[in-house]
C-alpha cells in the first residue's frame, strides 16, 4: 500500500463516518478477524477499520475491490476515535456493562444451525463458548464441526434470556454473532 497525505476529501469522508456513527445512520459489525469492523454504504462501497500496533486504519474499497482511500490515527486523529466508537457499536459494549452492572447473566434457551428443513442442535456448543456471560463468534460449519446442508447458505438461530426477558437472534452463515446484543 502506497501512502500519501490524506486530502481535505479524506479528512471530510472520516468526518462524515464519525457523526454518521454517532447518530446511528451507520451500523458496524466485527469482522472474523481480530479488532477489525466493517460497514456497506451504498450497497457497494465497503468501510474497514481496524487496529494495528501502534495506529488505527480505515479503508474505503468498492464492489470490485479496489481501495479508494486508505488513511490511519497517524495521519488523520479522528480516526482513533471513529474506531473507539465502532468498537463499543459493534461489540454491544454499552449494553455488555449494563447487564454487568445489574447482575443479569445470559442463559441460552436453544439454538439451531443448518437450513430448510435441515438442522443440528448447537445450545450445548453455545453455552460452552460463553465467557463471562457475553458470546462472540463467527457462524461457520468449522465452529460447529459439523456442515448439516453443503453447498446450502445456513443460518443460526439462537433463542436465549437476559433478565427474565426471552430474546431470538437469527444470524447468517459467516456473519458474527454477538450475545448480548
Amino acid at each position: 500500500m502506497v501512502t500519501t497525505m490524506p486530502t481535505d476529501k479524506d479528512q471530510e469522508f472520516v468526518k462524515f463516518l464519525l457523526d454518521s456513527t454517532r447518530l446511528g445512520k451507520i451500523q458496524w459489525q466485527p469482522t472474523a478477524e481480530q479488532n477489525e469492523f466493517t460497514t456497506t454504504l451504498q450497497l457497494k462501497y465497503t468501510v474497514s477499520i481496524s487496529t494495528k500496533v501502534s495506529f488505527r486504519d480505515l479503508v474505503l474499497t468498492d464492489d470490485a475491490g479496489q481501495q479508494l482511500v486508505a488513511v490511519n490515527s497517524t495521519d488523520i486523529e479522528q480516526v482513533e476515535e471513529l474506531y473507539e466508537l465502532v468498537r463499543r457499536q459493534a461489540l454491544n459494549v454499552d449494553s455488555v456493562l449494563d447487564s454487568l452492572m445489574r447482575g443479569e447473566q445470559i442463559t441460552i434457551l436453544s439454538a439451531r444451525y443448518g437450513a430448510g428443513a435441515v438442522w443440528i442442535d448447537v445450545a450445548a456448543q453455545l453455552r460452552a463458548k460463553m465467557q463471562q456471560g457475553n458470546l462472540r463468534m463467527m457462524v461457520t460449519n468449522e465452529e460447529f464441526g459439523s456442515d448439516p446442508v453443503p453447498n446450502v447458505a445456513k443460518s443460526l438461530e439462537v433463542s436465549y434470556s437476559v433478565g427474565g426477558k426471552t430474546y431470538s437472534k437469527t444470524v447468517p452463515e459467516t456473519q458474527m454473532l454477538v450475545l448480548p446484543e
